[in-house]
């Protein structure tokens, strides 16, 4: 075909082979670092950063393309043909655009598992998402790939909005072909112009230009992650990001047989010189240089990487040959701190020193050995942990604090490693630190020293240690606790002697409660660090806060033997605490029966009396019931008749709770059956109120006075039990010939209170007696009768109407019996009474 034959004239600066090959291999070639990066499933910074290098350089490349085409047409040098193949190389110039943002949200949601990691609920991390939002829409990358988005939409849209005008197109041009998937479309097409206004149209402003591109491919792995956020795992995501790069290289391939089959097409359109050989083309070729670059550095971030990989596994099992190849292989110095923490929490000295030796020079290794030192120091070694470890530590402590790990440097709540050490029990690791001049005293913020760790946990070596050391053996802690006291509490006899014997203060009361270390060693049972104590000295009659010895705490345990140490060593049995009780006291109450007698064989005072109360022991023992330790505080010449601030005796507490068996203990040793209380009750008026048959019977047989009266309301046993329904008692009261006919304040006989509570049978018991059936109260001039019917006791009412009781006596008001029952609606008392021809 000549030259006159074709209308439009060649241009092989932007149309040209070696531009075309140029910028398909280099688009093609920059999916091979992001594959590498993702090769393992992780996006590191540093893939991230080269990622970003390549993506820009590419990108200010494609701005210089189309900086070219606007010249040239400007210049009328450019055809609508040639621009719109410029177009289609200029789409896929934005290919490493959106690579790069694939590999960035990727690593977007790697940083989010963090978070989550730290305590964060990925329901509520919109927080996260809006800082990432925000820094990624300041990303270098997609503000240069947003700007060129911007310029080729105006190209675009300045070639499509009238071809023909474009630069220097002839009227032929509105024929060439151009493809879009494969489908033919002419220039001069409608319909093709006005696509191509639209999708130019949407992509023209910068920023919003990038909503939807990068929507197209962040809206799966978006909707995925908010429809199910605990299940968007490294694998799905892996996949969508492979997805991604699929679908990114599908376009490029399209895009590349679209532009190919164009010039194909169009070949008898185009003059010849669009194959010659240009330094255009020459100059684009060398851009694949480039990429070129960019792989080779993807290539050794991922050797790197495997590097540092392998140096970790080494580190982890100790493998000494293969941490020193790691090194020779270029090992970079960021994984030297986390190798150093590994092989040291493994305890893999050896390891630990290559690692050190080499990464000598790097400052960030200092805050994390610091750390581990604290760590380390609690002796908190993994199972796989070998037999020598110990030496191992102590190695280790040495090298790290040579390495300017802080001796004294604190971790959680303000503890050393000398705390932690002597805690834990480690004892050449305290002896390393005590060497370096470690702080003994320091304390934590309960303020507690090393020596109170060690001796709390009986670790009696490092006591030694600490205490030859001249280490405050009477510091305390914020709760007054020294280490003696630990000890103590602790139950560690040998330290108790180390810090005795070097005159730890025996006597010293901690803050709360005023204890010594004697009180709590008598308190736990720890006899054999009470007679260490006692031996040295302890006073043994010192009283707490409450008044407490520790005597009275060792009967509080029922710590026999300790009670019989204390007694042989002339502790005062007889101190009374801050309420007047006495260590005699206390055992009775309880019922210590052995106390007791321990005790009583020490001649404790049976008849001290507490403060309040004015109680002995043995009105305790008697109210709970205690009946052997009754009989050794009798046998102790307890006074049987002491009576208390009530006027109580033990005998009045026994009958009052039915104690049968101490009663008839009291009733045989001649205990006063009569003495009253300060209201007058006797133990015999308290059996009887309570419905204690058999002690009713016991003081019976004791000439227990059954009519005495009570101060205020005059009353006798015999009232209350026929007040209360006690049968059995008031025929007892009965064969003791009390006196039925006993009025109280109130002028009320027991027949009285039995009529008026419905006990029917102790009526005829009382009846039986031959007691005044008409006798009235002093009060209201009622008679049982009038009680009876004004209560509904039907049957009480019949058994004193058969008894020939008046019906007809009339109370104070002038009321009798009928008036009473027909007043409270006792319909049936009524018409009883109107039969017997009651007025």
């Amino acid at each position: 075909m000549s030259a006159s034959d074709t209308c439009l004239p060649s241009n092989p600066d932007t149309s040209g082979i070696g531009v075309r090959t140029a910028i398909y291999a280099q688009n093609l070639l920059s999916f091979i670092p992001a594959l590498f990066a993702l090769q393992d499933g992780k996006v590191t910074p540093l893939e991230l950063e080269a990622l970003e290098t390549q993506s820009t350089t590419i990108l200010i490349t494609a701005f210089a393309i189309l900086l070219s085409v606007i010249v040239q047409a400007l210049q009328h040098g450019l055809t609508n043909y040639h621009a719109a193949i410029i177009l289609n190389l200029s789409w896929m110039n934005n290919t490493n655009l959106f690579i790069y943002f694939i590999l960035h949200a990727y690593h977007t949601f790697e940083l989010r598992d963090e978070e989550m990691k730290q305590g964060g609920d990925p329901r509520t991390l919109r927080a996260f998402w809006v800082s990432r939002m925000k820094k990624t829409m300041r990303n270098p990358v997609l503000v240069i790939g947003s700007a060129h988005l911007s310029l080729m939409s105006a190209v675009g849209i300045w070639l499509w909005v009238q071809p023909i005008a474009f630069g220097n197109s002839p009227p032929c041009s509105l024929g060439a072909s151009l493809f879009v998937v494969g489908q033919r479309a002419l220039i001069g097409s409608q319909g093709l112009r006005e696509w191509s206004l639209l999708i130019y149209s949407l992509l023209l402003i910068p920023g919003l230009n990038l909503i939807v591109p990068i929507g197209f491919f962040a809206a799966p792995i978006w909707v995925y992650s908010h429809l199910f956020p605990f299940s968007l795992k490294q694998e799905s995501r892996l996949r969508f990001a492979r997805a991604g790069l699929a679908m990114l290289a599908i376009i490029n391939v399209v895009l590349l047989a679209d532009t190919e089959v164009a010039i194909s097409k169009n070949q008898g359109l185009t003059a010849k010189g669009d194959g010659d050989w240009t330094f255009g083309q020459t100059l684009a070729l060398l851009l694949l240089l480039i990429p070129m670059r960019d792989i080779g550095e993807a290539l050794l971030e991922r050797r790197a990487k495997k590097v540092g990989e392998r140096l970790k596994a080494a580190s982890e099992v100790g493998e000494l040959g293969a941490v020193r190849d790691a090194i020779k292989s270029g090992a970079q110095k960021s994984v030297m701190a986390p190798s150093i923490t590994i092989a040291f929490k493994k305890g893999h000295l050896d390891v630990v020193e290559v690692l050190i030796e080499s990464a000598r020079d790097v400052e960030a290794i200092y805050p994390s050995l610091q750390l581990t030192l604290a760590g380390y120091s609690q002796g908190e070694l993994d199972s796989t942990l070998c037999s020598g470890a110990r030496n191992q530590q102590v190695q280790v402590v040495r090298l790290l604090v040579k390495l300017g790990g802080g001796i004294n440097a604190i971790g959680s709540d303000n503890q050393t490693a000398l705390h932690y050490a002597a805690e834990k029990g480690h004892t050449e690791i305290v002896k390393v630190l005590a060497d370096l001049k470690a702080d003994l005293n320091l304390q934590d913020s309960s303020e507690g020293t090393a020596l109170q760790y060690a001796a709390e946990n009986g670790h009696t070596e490092i006591v030694k240690v600490l205490a030859d050391l001249k280490a405050d053996l009477n510091l305390q802690d914020k709760y007054g606790r020294t280490a003696l006291y630990l000890a103590v509490v602790k139950g560690h006899t040998e330290i108790v002697k180390v810090l005795a014997d070097l005159k730890a203060d025996l006597n010293l009361q901690i803050s709360y409660g005023r204890r010594t270390a004697l009180h709590y060693a008598a308190e736990k049972g720890h006899t054999e660090i009470v007679k260490v104590l006692a031996d040295l000295k302890a006073d043994l009659n010192l009283q707490d806060s409450d008044g407490w010895t520790a005597l009275y705490l060792a009967v509080v345990k029922e710590h026999t033997e300790i009670i019989k140490v204390l007694a042989d060593l002339k502790a005062d049995l007889n101190l009374q605490n801050l309420s007047g009780g006495t260590a005699l006291h206390y055992a009775a109450e309880k019922g210590h029966t052995e106390i007791i007698k321990a005790l009583a064989d020490l001649k404790a005072d049976p008849n001290l009396q507490d403060s309040y109360w004015k109680r002995t022991a043995l009105h305790y023992a008697a109210e709970k019931g205690h009946t052997e330790i009754v009989k050794v505080l009798a046998d102790l010449k307890a006074d049987l008749n002491l009576q208390d601030s009530s006027g109580g005796t033990a005998l009045h507490y026994a009958a009052e709770n039915g104690h049968t068996e101490i009663v008839k203990v009291l009733a045989d040793l001649k205990a006063d059956p009569n003495l009253q209380d300060s209201s007058g009750g006797t133990a015999l008026y308290l059996a009887a109120e309570n419905g204690h048959t058999e002690i009713v019977k016991a003081l019976a047989d004791l000439k227990a006075d059954p009519n005495l009266q009570d101060s205020y309301w005059k009353r006798t046993a015999l009232h209350y039990a026929a007040e209360k329904g006690h049968t059995e008692i008031v025929k007892v009261l009965a064969d003791l010939k009390a006196d039925f006919n006993l009025q109280d304040s109130s002028g009320v006989t027991a027949f009285h209170y039995a009529a008026k509570n419905g006990h029917t049978e102790i009526v005829k018991v009382l009846a039986d007696l031959k007691i005044d059936l008409n006798l009235q109260d002093l009060y209201w001039k009622r008679t049982a009768l009038h009680y009876a019917a004004e209560k509904g006791h039907f049957e009480i009412v019949k058994v004193l109407a058969d008894l020939k009781a008046d019906p007809n006596f009339q109370d104070k008001h002038g009321r009798t019996a009928l008036h009473l029952a027909h007043g409270q609606g006792h319909t049936a008392i009524v018409s009883f009474l109107a039969k017997l021809g009651v007025i």
